[in-house]
């Protein structure tokens, strides 16, 4: 089953080469932090998912040695550590701390582990002086909403209205699954029923990917497909379809649909696959649409790098949508008219060995972890924006 995450391969002699595939001319890189930087007197090892918001504030979660077997984690800006292993939220002892998303008026999603480090609690928590704190109810593992019982989170965004909306396993006098809710309310779960399609079977939940200002969703779904197995099998938000396996958009034909995006005011895009028979006749192509119909595919050269396989990752309000993409001996990150940053970049100084998470801005700014460190891709023309 294809899906969003991490591509793990990378080629030594891309991440030999001197040669840069970041287009400097596009974009301005700082290196927010990297292994070895102190932060609050924590000295940070390695980096996960980061988050940003349209004035460029970037959140990221770091692992650091606190002197335990497995080491620790927190959620940091590049001046202060917000929230990590041993602080008390609401009686909550941390373990370990997750960043989720960040927005325009610096509210935060985060979740932490407490306890034995098994359950979870999440909410929307806001700055207080160096550090944050929760607003409103934290939702932790073993509640019930509405009837169903939280057992497992997976996803959670936050958007610019405050609102926070995860996915999380659930179990149910009518059994369990995957749902999707607000901290008071059930919004999707097994049977409900999008444009006549039910969420289960060949059409069950596999992620959810974003969350709009006005509280349009977008999700995948997976399920199993004759001749191709199991497969993501639609995009979807909560009120309607976005595309399905057997839709033809700009004329390709799809065999499966995953990995859609949606901006603050409800663009959207998403990853289709199809049969790429240019090459053998049982080979998958991969494509990434937009609101104009197709970005990008197999075959297509950015930046002078030709696509072996493509993937949405975000999409802003004007219509710029980022990518992932392969290419030979390396990956990266791409809009349609440019690549942000490759393996074997040496960017401000840091040299780009591969990507965990990444983001897009209003302004087109893209920010993204490497690994060892956190960098921000501050597209030139944004600056105009910014004033």
């Amino acid at each position: 089953m294809r899906s969003k995450t991490l591509v793990a391969h990378f080629c030594l002699a891309a991440l030999l080469t001197s040669y840069s595939y970041a287009a400097e001319s596009t974009y301005k890189y700082d290196v927010v932090v990297q292994s070895g930087d102190e932060i609050d007197g924590i000295s940070l090892l390695n980096f996960a998912s980061v988050a940003m918001n349209d004035l460029d504030s970037v959140v990221f979660e770091a692992a650091y040695n606190d002197g335990s077997y497995e080491g620790a984690s927190g959620v940091f800006t590049r001046n202060h550590a917000l929230l990590k292993r041993g602080d008390v939220v609401r009686g909550l002892t941390v373990n370990r701390a997750f960043i989720h998303g960040i927005n325009d008026f610096n509210e935060l999603a985060v979740s932490f582990s407490y306890g034995n480090g098994i359950p979870v609690a999440l909410g929307k928590f806001v700055q207080h002086g160096q550090s944050i704190v929760p607003e409103g109810k934290l939702v932790k593992a073993g509640d019930a909403i509405e009837g169903l019982t939280i057992l497992d989170f997976r996803e959670t965004m936050i958007n610019d209205i405050g609102e926070i909306v995860f996915s999380a396993d659930y179990s149910g006098p009518s059994g369990g699954g995957i749902g999707v809710f607000t901290r008071d309310r059930v919004l999707l779960k097994v049977g409900s029923e999008i444009s006549g399609i039910p969420l289960s079977g060949n059409n069950s939940f596999n992620r959810l990917y974003g969350l709009s200002d006005y509280g349009t969703l977008v999700f995948d779904t997976s399920g199993f497909q004759p001749d191709l197995g199991i497969t993501q099998t639609g995009a979807f938000t909560q009120h309607k379809v976005l595309a399905l396996p057997g839709d033809t958009v700009d004329g390709i034909s799809l065999t499966g649909v995953f990995s859609p995006a949606i901006s603050h005011f409800g663009r959207s895009a998403f990853t289709g696959e199809y049969a790429d028979t240019s090459d053998c006749s049982s080979c998958i192509g991969s494509a990434v649409f937009g609101p104009g119909g197709l970005v990008a595919k197999i075959g297509d050269t950015i930046s002078g790098i030709t696509l072996t396989s493509v993937v949405s990752e975000g999409i802003n309000d004007d219509g710029v949508v980022l990518m992932q993409a392969d290419f030979l001996n390396g990956y990266g990150l791409f809009t349609k008219d440019s690549v942000v940053a490759a393996t074997g970049d040496t960017l401000a100084g840091f040299q780009v060995e591969g990507f965990v998470n990444s983001q897009i801005n209003d302004v087109g700014d893209v920010a993204f972890s490497a690994f060892e460190a956190v960098l921000l891709a501050k597209h030139r023309n944004g600056a105009e924006k910014h004033n």
